[in-house]
Parts: C-alpha cells; sequence; structure tokens
C-alpha cells in the first residue's frame, strides 16, 4: 500500500510540474505566442480590401479577408510599392494559399546572407494577422533564374521575402507551409532589415542554407530599434550554413525577448573546420560586433548538427542570455563546439588574441534542465495585469481594451473636479469673442495687419502649417483660436507647423517657426498621426518647431501619434512642440497621444534649445518612448534653460529603450523632465505644487520629477505616486530626481512638508476628463502638404463659429564627455518678437509687414466648454 501511495504521489507531483511554473519569476511571463496578446480591432467594416487597392487614394489601412488578398499584397509590393506608412490587417484565417510568391521577393543578393540593404523590392509597412494563420503557402525558388552576372541564385523565402523597417505581428503560419531552397528562408520573413518582429507562431517546415523558424537572416545598420518578441517556432528548420529555432542568423543589435522553440533544428554541413556555421534552438549564427541580449527565452526542440551546435545560441560572438533556459537535446559532432547553452564562442579560433576573453557569452539566471519540464508551457493564454498587447499604434488601429488606460491605472477620485485640479480642467476655459476673426483657410486673402485667426476644420490647421512652412509666416504677436474639435484623420503627410526644411534666418535661427499664441479653447485635435522615418527630418511635433510661443487650452487626442522611425540621433520629438525656442508658455493643456522618438522624446516637447520654459495647469496621460536611448520624460526631454512647472500632472507611461543605461550620468527617464542638461550655475528648475502618477519603465537612471539635474531644483509641495520598473541591479532612481550630473551638485527641496514618495497608495488629488466627447464632423480628404495654397472659402455668416522641416539642430551638442558648449549654456530670451515682429510676420516676398492692429471685443459671444 504504501509503494502505491508513493507511485500516486510521484504522480500527481509530475502533473504539478506540467501545470505550474517551477519559479516564481517563469509563472509571471507568457514565452512564445499567445492570441491573449493581440490587440484586436473591433471592426472591420469601414477599412478598405487590399484586393480594391488604389495607390493615388487617401486610405493608407487595408485589410485581406481571402487568399486573392495575399497574393495582391504580393504583387503591390513586388510591383515596387513598399507599402511605407501603410497598415495592413489580417481579418480572417487563409488556408490553401497554394503556390506563391514572398512579399517583397529578392533575387539580387551576390552572397548568402548578404547584408546589402538593397533589394529587387521589400515591404516597409505595419502587418497586424490579428491572430489569424495562413495555411497552405508551398514557397521555393524552383523555376527563378540566376540573375545575370551571378554564379548562384541567393533568393530571400517566406511569407516575406525582404523587409526593411517594417513592423510584422500577431500571424500563425501553419503547418501546411512549406519554405525551401538557395538563399535565406523561414516561416515569416526570409530576410529582415531594422524590423520588428512581435507575437508570431510558426508551425512550417523549412529548408534554406540560411533557416529560421521565424525569420531566416536579421541585420540592421548599427540601431538598437529592431526586436523581436514573443514569438514561437514549433516546424521543423534544416539548414547548413545557419540554422535556428527562431532566428538562422543574427547580423544585428536585434534583442530577442519572450521567445521559445518547440521544433527540431539541423544542420547538415559536413565541414567541421569551418567556424561560421551554427546551429542553436533560438539562433543559429549571432555574429554582430556588440552585445546581443536574449531574455526569457528557451528551447524545448532537439538541436543536432556538425559543429557550433548549442540549445539556446550555435556560433556567437557577443551575446548576455537573461533567464534564458535549455529542456532539448543536443547533439554535435565535435565536442568542443557543442554545448547545452552554447556552442562555440569566437574567441576559440583565436586563441592568442589578446581581446579573446571579450568574446564570450555572459549568462544570467540561465542554465541548461536538459531532463526537466518546461513550466511554464502551463501558462494560460488570457490576458493578465501587465500583459504586453501588440497591435499597429496607426490609423485604423481602433482596437485594444473597451476602458481608458490613461492614468496609469489610477481611477478618479478627486471630490471636487473643476477648475481647482491637478492639471487640465475644462473649468479654466475663458470665453472669447469671435466676432470678426478670420477664418485661417482665408489667411492668404485677409487685410494686411489680421492678428486674429480661427480654426474649424482639419483645412485650416493644414493652412496653417502651410503658412509657417511655405510661405514663412512666424504668427508672432498674432493668436489662433482652435473653434471646434477637429478630426485629422483624412489628412495625409502632416509634417506638423515648423518644419520641412533646415532654412535658417540671418541670426542662425530657424526660419520656419510658429511664435504666436494658439488658444484650443478646450477643443481636441484628434486622430492626427506624424510617422516620420526622413533622417533629415530633425523635428516632430503638432507645432515642429516653436519660438516664443504660447499655447493653452488644448487636447491631443489619445488617438494621436507623433513617431520618428529614422536614424537621426538629434531628432526632437514631442507631441505638442518638437524644438522649443524663445520663452515658451504652455497652459492648460492635456496630451494624450502615443509619442515616439530616438533619442531626445518627450510627452509634450522634445528638446529646449534656448530661452525659458513655462509649463501651468497641465496634464501628461499618454505613452512616451525613446526608443534608442539618450533620456524621456513625460513632458520634457532635454533642457538646457530655466523651466517651471506649475500645478501639473504626469499620468501616463514613459519608457527609455536602451541597454546599459544605470551606470551612465547622461540617460535618464522622468515624469516631467528626463534631464536638465545646464551649465549655469544660477539657472533655477522649478516645480511647484506636482504631480507624478506615471509608469517609468528604464533600465536605470529613473526621476519622478527629474531624470538627470544639474544644479538648483525647487520642489514645492510636490508628491511622487508613480511606479518605477527599472530592470539594472543598481539602478540611480528617486522619487523626485534619479541622479546628478557630477558628484558635489545638489537640489534644493525647500519646502519641508513635500511628501516625495507615496508610491503604491491612493492619489486623492486624481482626476482626468476621462468621459470627453468630441463633436466633431468627419470631413473630406485634405492633403497635408499642397503644392499650392489650399482654395479660399466664404466666411461662414452668423455669429454661430460651429463649423462643419526641419529646423537646424541645436548649435549648442554635448561633447564626449556629457558637459555642453556654451551655446548650450544661454538662456537668452529668443522669443522671436524683436524688431518688426509685432503682429503677424510674414516674409513670403509681399513686402515689408504693417504694423498689425488687435482685434476682438469684450463681449461674450462664444464659448466651447466641456462639462464634467
Amino acid at each position: 500500500m504504501k509503494k502505491l501511495i508513493a507511485l500516486l504521489l510521484v504522480f500527481v507531483m509530475l502533473l504539478t510540474l506540467s501545470a505550474i511554473p517551477a519559479t516564481a519569476a517563469e509563472s509571471t511571463v507568457k514565452i512564445g505566442y499567445y492570441s491573449s496578446l493581440v490587440k484586436k480591432v473591433k471592426s472591420f467594416d469601414g477599412i478598405a480590401n487590399i484586393n480594391d487597392f488604389n495607390a493615388q487614394a487617401s486610405t493608407k489601412v487595408y485589410k485581406i479577408t481571402d487568399a486573392a488578398g495575399l497574393k495582391k499584397l504580393a504583387e503591390i509590393v513586388n510591383g515596387g510599392n513598399t507599402l511605407e506608412g501603410y497598415v495592413i490587417y489580417l481579418a480572417n484565417d487563409i488556408t490553401e494559399v497554394g503556390k506563391f510568391t514572398p512579399i517583397g521577393a529578392n533575387t539580387s543578393a551576390t552572397t548568402l546572407g548578404s547584408n546589402d540593404v538593397a533589394a529587387d523590392t521589400y515591404f516597409k509597412g505595419t502587418f497586424d494577422g490579428q491572430g489569424h494563420t495562413v495555411d497552405g503557402l508551398v514557397i521555393s525558388d524552383e523555376g527563378i533564374a540566376i540573375p545575370e552576372g551571378q554564379t548562384a541564385l541567393y533568393a530571400d523565402l517566406g511569407l516575406f521575402g525582404n523587409t526593411q523597417f517594417a513592423t510584422v505581428m500577431n500571424v500563425i503560419i501553419g503547418a501546411n507551409c512549406t519554405v525551401s531552397g538557395n538563399g535565406c528562408g523561414a516561416g515569416l520573413i526570409g530576410r529582415g532589415y531594422e524590423t520588428q518582429v512581435y507575437n508570431v507562431l510558426s508551425k512550417a517546415t523549412v529548408t534554406a542554407p540560411v533557416a529560421g523558424g521565424i525569420v531566416g537572416y536579421m541585420i540592421d545598420n548599427g540601431s538598437t530599434e529592431q526586436k523581436m518578441t514573443n514569438c514561437e517556432n514549433e516546424g521543423s528548420i534544416t539548414g547548413n550554413n545557419a540554422a535556428g529555432g527562431i532566428c538562422g542568423w543574427n547580423g544585428s543589435h536585434m534583442p530577442v525577448t519572450r521567445c521559445r522553440n518547440e521544433g527540431s533544428v539541423v544542420i547538415t554541413k559536413q565541414n567541421g573546420a569551418d567556424r561560421n556555421i551554427g546551429c542553436a534552438g533560438i539562433i543559429g549564427r549571432l555574429t554582430r560586433g556588440s552585445q546581443s541580449t536574449l531574455k526569457d527565452c528557451i528551447n524545448n526542440g532537439n538541436i543536432s548538427g556538425t559543429v557550433n551546435v548549442g540549445g539556446i545560441l550555435g556560433y556567437v560572438r557577443f551575446a548576455k542570455l537573461v533567464n534564458c533556459y535549455n529542456y532539448g537535446t543536443v547533439t554535435g559532432t565535435s565536442a568542443d563546439t557543442t554545448g547545452n547553452m552554447f556552442g562555440a564562442q569566437f574567441k576559440v579560433y583565436f586563441p592568442d588574441n589578446a581581446n579573446a576573453n571579450a568574446h564570450i557569452a555572459e549568462l544570467v539566471n540561465s542554465e541548461s534542465r536538459i531532463g526537466q519540464t518546461d513550466a511554464s508551457l502551463g501558462v494560460a493564454d488570457v490576458l493578465a495585469t501587465g500583459d504586453e498587447t501588440f497591435g499597429a499604434a496607426l490609423p485604423g488601429a481602433d482596437g485594444g481594451e473597451e476602458e481608458d488606460s490613461e492614468g496609469a491605472g489610477f481611477t478618479n477620485i478627486a471630490q471636487n473636479p473643476g477648475a481647482d485640479n491637478i492639471g487640465y480642467s475644462s473649468a479654466r476655459v475663458e470665453a472669447v469673442d469671435l466676432a470678426g476673426v478670420v477664418d485661417m483657410v482665408n489667411y492668404d486673402t485677409a487685410p494686411l495687419g489680421q492678428s486674429l485667426f480661427k480654426i474649424s476644420t482639419p483645412e485650416g490647421l493644414v493652412k496653417l502649417a502651410y503658412a509657417v512652412n511655405h510661405q514663412f509666416a512666424s504668427f508672432a504677436g498674432c493668436t489662433i483660436y482652435l473653434t471646434n474639435d477637429i478630426d485629422m484623420s483624412g489628412v495625409t503627410d502632416f509634417v506638423g507647423v515648423g518644419g520641412v526644411s533646415q532654412l535658417s534666418d540671418v541670426n542662425g535661427n530657424p526660419s520656419k517657426t510658429f511664435c504666436g499664441t494658439f488658444d484650443g479653447l478646450g477643443n481636441m485635435i484628434e486622430n492626427l498621426h506624424i510617422l516620420n522615418k526622413n533622417p533629415t527630418i530633425e523635428t516632430v511635433g503638432l507645432f515642429a518647431c516653436s519660438n516664443g510661443a504660447t499655447i493653452k487650452n488644448l487636447i491631443i487626442g489619445k488617438n494621436c501619434s507623433f513617431i520618428y522611425q529614422g536614424t537621426n540621433n538629434d531628432t526632437m520629438v514631442g507631441a505638442l512642440i518638437g524644438q522649443s525656442r524663445g520663452n515658451v508658455t504652455i497652459d492648460n493643456c492635456w496630451i494624450r497621444a502615443t509619442v515616439k522618438g530616438r533619442y531626445w522624446t518627450g510627452g509634450v516637447i522634445g528638446r529646449v534649445t534656448t530661452g525659458s520654459t513655462t509649463v501651468v495647469n497641465s496634464t501628461f496621460s499618454g505613452d512616451v518612448t525613446a526608443q534608442g536611448g539618450g533620456a524621456v520624460g513625460g513632458f520634457l526631454c532635454i533642457t538646457g534653460s530655466p523651466y517651471t512647472f506649475t500645478n501639473c500632472r504626469s499620468a501616463g507611461v514613459v519608457t527609455l529603450k536602451t541597454a546599459q543605461v544605470g551606470t551612465s550620468l547622461y540617460n535618464a527617464a522622468a515624469g516631467f523632465v528626463g534631464r536638465s542638461n545646464n551649465g549655469v550655475a544660477d539657472t533655477k528648475m522649478i516645480y511647484d505644487h506636482c504631480v507624478n502618477n506615471s509608469t517609468i519603465n528604464t533600465p536605470g537612471n529613473a526621476g519622478g520629477f527629474a531624470g538627470i539635474l544639474r544644479y538648483t531644483a525647487t520642489f514645492v509641495e510636490c508628491v511622487n505616486y508613480g511606479h518605477f520598473a527599472v530592470t539594472e541591479d543598481l539602478p540611480k532612481t528617486g522619487a523626485l530626481v534619479a541622479a546628478y550630473f557630477t558628484q558635489g551638485y545638489t537640489a534644493n527641496v525647500t519646502n519641508v512638508e513635500t511628501v516625495a514618495d507615496m508610491a503604491g497608495q491612493p492619489d486623492p488629488t486624481f482626476y482626468l476628463e476621462l468621459d470627453y466627447q468630441p463633436d466633431y464632423t468627419p470631413v473630406a480628404d485634405v492633403p497635408a502638404n499642397p503644392s499650392k495654397p489650399p482654395e479660399e472659402t466664404t466666411e461662414p455668416s452668423g455669429g454661430d463659429d460651429k463649423d462643419t522641416e526641419t529646423t537646424a539642430p541645436d548649435p549648442s551638442t554635448d561633447t564626449a564627455d556629457g558637459e555642453t558648449t556654451a551655446a548650450d549654456e544661454t538662456t537668452a530670451e529668443d522669443d522671436g518678437t524683436e524688431g518688426d515682429q509685432k503682429g503677424c510676420k510674414s516674409t513670403a516676398g509681399i513686402g515689408a509687414v504693417a504694423l498689425l492692429m488687435i482685434l476682438g471685443g469684450a463681449g461674450v459671444t462664444f464659448m466651447k466648454k466641456k462639462e464634467d
């Protein structure tokens, strides 16, 4: 009986192991593909079918519903249209596709695994499979002639042959798919350049010299923008040069996170002396010249080959493995280059090299677990708190959770919301008399000296941008009112007000800047999307460049996005202002948008280059990310000038994505200002009655209010309720400030009643007007950058107004040791209003501008106020 009980206990334990993660860390991580991570589109009814594709149409969002649509997508791309800026959704499962030419077919590679960016065709858009399956693909290079001048055919083979600056996510490649040929092959992408891959499952059988379950060969230009997250392979992978369950050959910095291999991986090449081959469960061959990180990755497949055979990595030069485990068997003919975690390291081939020890694989909480059970397979496919969902953050992506995500998990609990709110409040919007105010669409025919304008439609905002960017109007001394909520979804290629070129004035300052006052009257701009990949465009924002401007009473909607995906490290990205010059004031504004940049990225303002910044009664509740490092702030990224925040709230998500910044004094993330980079000792940085509710995601250097701070900062009654999600072992964090430039510089906390750190506790002041209901009326498509001004319109009768670049970079740049030049230390009041700039300034070749009249009455005829 005792033996029987013992056997039963063993059986129960085995069942338990198969369902419960072995460690607490594993139980909280979804590894591999999960349908619950898909950010679903609520309805495809209003999205055009790819079979009706029209390159001249304004829409850039399409859906695929059948095999013909999938082949139509390949036809479009292979015909020369990269679909850059487009979003393609898979609306149904597609089976029995049959013989298929890859989307972005490429046969021009001159060598196997060529890192040459050039290709015959390539896909540059966003493909969101919405969790659907593509099955029955038969992909090969059979029948393709060897290009003239080449000795062999090296084709890129997969659902996508060649991708560049693309995003592919949420798709399943079925078990009846086969990929074979001479080149780089994979179930999803043959060869990817600067490509991001999220939440993909491949069951395809792949046979190629460079073979991967998800990607055959991944390359980049040295950036850290590429990612591969939550990918899984169940197919059989066979190569003769490089083979990996997730990626055959990785020649990039691409981080690989939460990926799993279940399929067998085999390499057939028999040359045991060839150090260049590699075979492994995750990446067969990793050859980038700087460290790549694999985190939360697992191999369960059987791995076999000749040399350089490993459970996680085969041939590796630099790598860091964090929480990675191998449960699969590993078989190789050479014991010296076969390992349960990795096969061979670069240094084994250069034993006499003085730098040999630098070529190592670093293991952090990673180990071989052959013979044990992978407990993470028991994680349920349900969306849990903290899970990342994957969906296109571009026009047409109206999916996601029904509830509003603003406030970083907080709910409105303030007892008396209104004018006394910390942050934006509609109750602060004052009445304005709009009698006689000229509509911006009639700017070209407005009387000389006109100083008041109004915008009531998307055409008006487009005309404002055109006047600044192409007619050199600064609008200094002018006020522009937004009299309606406006929907910008029909506007294409909007680049922002103040941008387009690097033309400067006689003093070296950007000549295409907005210098006036913009009063939103409590209205919202929604569905505005600026997506920029141009390396010469150095400013991204609604106001790409402003000089001495005042912006108030404006809401930037949560369906707006301001994204830079180029390679220029100096690009300044902010939802409201990209580059700020002069003495800028932001009053009673609410920013809810998604903002993504490379280095200098702020939720509201990207970078201040001269002058002071004053922010009053304003709220940031969006999502801001610096993709490549540098600094990031909920309100402001970097400044070398004085600033004051009064009665402001940061309540969004602030993310810095870069490796090894915990020990750097020049990289940080914070709820308000990422980095204060100033060399003037008496410069004042003031936070007065401000609250941080934001979540700060960063490898290190996280501050509730200020990230990296120099000299004096004053905090008066400021409270941090936010959360720091830092990954470094010893990060520099602080409820008020993360770190100082050097030892010896200290902050001055003037009010002893300041309760700096209340993280994790309820904020009794928290309130956002989440029930805001826009009242705009959809309008026809509007070209954002017309070759000539928009057509004139007639001023509406009656008193009811309910109408239905770049600049030169900051001359002060950080030196090699992080210090700044003298130009960065200036605080000159460059407000763009000196000389003849009173009133509205224009240098559009119409002669000198006369003295402007200030129009407006004391009577109140119009007030737009959103109630709680």
